[in-house]
């Protein structure tokens, strides 16, 4: 019986995810210019597989310039070296949705984490933004930033 019991859920979990994979990336409306929602939700998989992989120069490439501005490839890099995230694991987007003419919101989960964040259209290509808590995250410098991670057993 209690095979069977485990055998159903893991038949309903994978039917569930199946549903829940889908993504949702309304068409833009009648009139609307812009680049496609679908590209947007391409350049955020990359993001995310990148992170997953643990390939943070290139992570670092598809943000958006006002992000890139507050926190330097370099730095990106040695904040995930010395404090870093469990790889491996991937992030499932579970929704795109477009929101204006070039910005669509991508909700995610990795693990039993959940988070969303904003791709923007500029200067002709799709960019992932990072959320704000993280650019303030940021702001603060990655020694201290390495420290708080580290006492939160946030990474290794």
């Amino acid at each position: 019986m209690r095979n069977t019991i485990v055998l159903l859920a893991g038949l309903l979990t994978a039917v569930w995810l199946a549903g829940c994979s889908s993504p949702s990336v309304p068409a833009p409306s009648a009139g609307t210019a812009g680049p496609q929602g679908a590209q947007a939700e391409a350049v955020a998989d990359q993001e995310f597989g990148l992170l997953a992989a643990g390939d943070w120069p290139g992570a670092w490439k598809l943000w958006t310039d006002s992000a890139k501005h507050v926190l330097s490839e370099s730095a990106y890099v040695q904040l995930n070296t010395e404090c870093q995230p469990r790889l491996g694991v991937p992030y499932v987007i579970w929704q795109a949705q477009r929101t204006g003419a070039t910005t669509v919101l991508v909700r995610w989960t990795r693990g039993t984490a959940r988070g969303s964040n904003a791709m923007l259209y500029q200067q002709g290509a799709w960019k992932f933004a990072p959320s704000a808590a993280d650019l303030a995250a940021y702001r603060r410098g990655v020694s201290t930033l390495v420290t708080t991670l580290k006492a939160e057993k946030a990474c290794r």
